[in-house]
């Protein structure tokens, strides 16, 4: 699998674990959620971290020729403002929880993205590598 796919897989869990797996597990409002699947999903969520560390962890240690370097450059860094952004949840809750009783709404939002016109770049380096790619075969 690349790392392109490998990456849209790890986004796509934070999503499900925020936008579906949070919310079921914390309970409708005012109902009160269940504590097994609250653990549950907090060690979901820890696997998802541990995922995106490796998978930065793997890019930044690549070795690639000469004419991908631009590309893996490109690559370097893109799990890591993942887990930036996951880390605002455990401060989160920390936060609302770390006082008395807690009550009223709390709404928290994490926000994965791409830097502006990071996939532009990659097309870019990737064309860059394939012409590099090419002429060396002519060569």
């Amino acid at each position: 699998m690349n790392r392109l796919a490998e990456i849209r897989q790890i986004v796509h869990a934070f999503a499900e674990l925020m936008n579906v797996e949070f919310l079921r597990a914390w309970g409708e409002p005012g109902v009160a959620g269940n504590e097994r699947d609250i653990v549950d999903t907090a060690r979901l969520f820890v696997e998802v971290c541990s995922s995106a560390l490796a998978w930065e962890e793997e890019v930044r240690f690549a070795t690639v020729d000469e004419i991908f370097r631009d590309v893996l450059a490109l690559y370097v860094g893109v799990a890591g403002n993942i887990i930036d952004e996951a880390a605002k949840l455990p401060e989160f809750l920390a936060a609302t929880f770390g006082g008395e009783k807690p009550s009223g709404d709390y709404r928290f939002t994490l926000v994965l993205s791409l830097p502006e016109g990071w996939s532009e770049a990659v097309e870019d380096a990737f064309e860059r590598a394939t012409e590099a790619y090419i002429t060396e075969l002519n060569s």
